[in-house]
């Protein structure tokens, strides 16, 4: 079912509502989407480019958590990169959600209930 988002533009010249808008994650998290990019640009060097396909998900998971715990601990860089623990987590989560889809190509995975909208209401 298509979900109607408040405020959305006029769709007399174009009608794209309930399509999703890739610029929320491309322009919005630009900064962060780069940071990522730089953990899979330094995994590609590592190893070799999909290198990532071949690992079964539970070691990501692993590997998320280890970056998590450090996290945890306070550290805020990884010590063999030099990047940030949190963007090797995300990555990892990334991956793993990639190979979950792959896995699993019986689901929807795009459509979505129609959210809660009672926390936008004032009283007056």
């Amino acid at each position: 079912m298509a979900v109607n988002i408040e405020g959305a533009p006029s769709q007399e010249a174009k009608a794209d509502v309930g399509k999703t808008d890739p610029l929320l994650l491309e322009h919005d998290m630009v900064r962060a989407l780069s940071v990522i990019n730089r953990v899979l640009d330094y995994g590609m060097l590592k190893y070799e480019r999909r290198s990532w396909m071949k690992v079964a998900a539970d070691r990501w998971n692993s590997a998320c958590r280890r970056h998590r715990r450090s996290r945890d601990t306070g550290q805020m860089f990884d010590d063999e990169s030099g990047l940030l623990h949190i963007a090797h987590e995300a990555a990892g989560l990334i991956i793993q959600l990639e190979l979950f889809i792959q896995q699993n190509p019986q689901y929807d995975y795009l459509s979505f209930r129609e959210p809660p909208q009672e926390h936008k209401r004032t009283s007056k």
